[in-house]
């Protein structure tokens, strides 16, 4: 992660790989509740919920999924995106709190 410093503020800046491990923690998290709900490929999900099948899959493995498609997903796996978003398993990054409080943004 990098940090840039303007006017005295000190903004996080999550990495390119921080974004693909959170967009594949969102697919595998997409995966472990269809196969709960009885569905054993993702095709079948899918065509059963009307979704596009070919960006289903691509959801699944870590593709960029805009929050209104996630929502149409949710509403399929009968959740809310709290609760699908509680289901995510993300490693542990610095908050921005624990970030400032450790660099000395200020001279």
């Amino acid at each position: 992660m990098r940090s840039l410093d303007y006017h005295f503020r000190t903004f996080e800046v999550i990495s390119d790989s921080d974004i693909k491990e959170i967009m594949l923690s969102i697919g595998v998290t997409l995966r472990k509740l269809r196969l709960q709900k009885g569905y054993k490929n993702a095709e079948c999900f899918a065509f059963t919920y009307q979704i596009n099948r070919s960006a289903y899959y691509g959801w699944e493995n870590g593709k960029n999924i805009s929050v209104k498609k996630l929502i149409i997903v949710c509403e399929a796996l009968d959740m809310s995106l709290l609760e699908f978003f509680q289901l995510v398993k993300l490693t542990e990054r610095k908050s921005q709190q624990e970030y400032l409080s450790t660099t000395h943004a200020f001279p």
